[in-house]
């Protein structure tokens, strides 16, 4: 019984399958294999993807951004539309008008005014003009515009601008309406009345000369010459002591004025010569403004005074002394024997400045 026993449980242990492997093996693994294997393969698969995802993301990017510039250029062209569109320059192409630059014009006169410039096809668009003196009497109105762009200059080579100088005429009617017109090159046709010879001598020629160019001040006055050539053809006189500060026509010719502040205004005479002569800082004289504005004037024609101010700033002008800023179209001229060009050359405002001694006989033409 004890051998039978024994022999089964030989048996037994005889048929038992074999024992797995012992564990230790796996450990025997080399472990840094087994890591340096991720920290490589990940490094790989990223360097691939990435550079070509930027590669193709760029190019996108800087095509998109090529097409929006490119569509800016074609916006470009709105530059043309918006210079028509800004107030320089009005979609209608017609002239702008500024009323309160230098002064400011009654409202009931803007809209006529601001027709008779669109009526007028001499006038080149894209424009701006400034009203710069105004003057009335009875029921006639004389408005004055000059191209913007000379005062925002100051004034500077105003003789360039002659034939830029724009004259508008209103009449108010029996119902206080205002209609006006250009003026410029003769008697216009839309106004309901003729323009008095009296108010304005509408395309009248220039008076014949009398004789020769003299100082613009009274005989026997000396003036310095203080500053040569200078804002274009312009030369300053500024009275010697004792002399007056009366300011006299040079030549016969006709009279307007360019530009009036209330403190001061610039005056012109065209000569029948073809010259011109103006005169800036001058107040002028009651006198003139009511009976010679737009009217012949004879040589030695009293128009006013030096403005009463050592120094002064207003639209028509700025000085920094009491003198005459005396401008002539035609730098070749000559003063009473003596050219302009010389006292240009010799003309100071420090050490003994030249004087000259004016022949010129004042003449005061009685108001009508």
């Amino acid at each position: 019984m004890l051998w039978g026993w024994l022999l089964l449980c030989l048996l037994l242990a005889a048929c038992a399958p074999a024992a797995p492997p012992a564990l230790p093996t796996l450990a025997l693994l080399p472990l840094p294999s087994l890591v340096s294997a991720p920290t490589t393969v990940p490094p790989t698969m990223t360097a691939a993807p990435v550079p070509a995802r930027t590669a193709t993301a760029t190019p996108s990017s800087t095509v998109t951004a090529t097409v929006t510039a490119t569509a800016t250029v074609t916006a470009s062209a709105t530059l043309t539309a918006t210079a028509t569109a800004t107030p320089d320059c009005p979609a209608d192409a017609r002239v702008s008008l500024q009323f309160e630059g230098i002064y400011a014009l009654m409202l009931e006169l803007r809209e006529p005014v601001r027709q008779a410039l669109y009526a007028a096809p001499a006038l080149p668009p894209c424009r701006r003009w400034t009203v710069s003196a105004y003057r009335d009497a009875g029921a006639w109105a004389k408005i004055t515009l000059v191209p913007a762009e000379l005062v925002a200059a100051g004034w500077q080579q105003v003789e360039d601008y002659a034939d830029a100088f724009v004259e508008v005429v209103a009449y108010r009617q029996a119902d206080g309406r205002w209609q006006a017109a250009m003026v410029n090159g003769g008697a216009p046709a839309a106004l309901p009345q003729p323009i008095p010879p009296e108010f304005m001598a509408v395309g009248a020629a220039p008076p014949p000369l009398a004789g020769g160019y003299r100082f613009p001040w009274r005989s026997g006055d000396t003036w310095w010459a203080i500053q040569g050539w200078h804002s274009g053809s312009a030369l300053d006189f500024q009275p010697a002591p004792g002399a007056r500060y009366g300011v006299l026509a040079a030549e016969s010719g006709l009279l307007r004025e360019i530009c009036s502040d209330g403190r001061q205004s610039l005056l012109q005479i065209r000569h029948a010569d073809g010259r011109a002569t103006y005169y800036l800082h001058v107040r002028l004289a009651l006198s003139v403004r009511r009976a010679l504005l737009d009217q012949p004037v004879p040589r030695g024609q009293y128009l006013g005074e030096l403005i009463d101010q050592a120094q002064f700033v207003t639209p028509c002008g700025r000085g920094y002394s009491r003198h005459l800023h005396f401008i002539v179209s035609d730098r070749a001229l000559v003063v009473e024997g003596v050219p302009l060009e010389d006292i240009a050359a010799v003309a100071t405002c420090c050490a003994a400045p030249p004087r000259y001694l004016s022949s010129n006989v004042r003449v005061d033409a009685q108001p009508r």
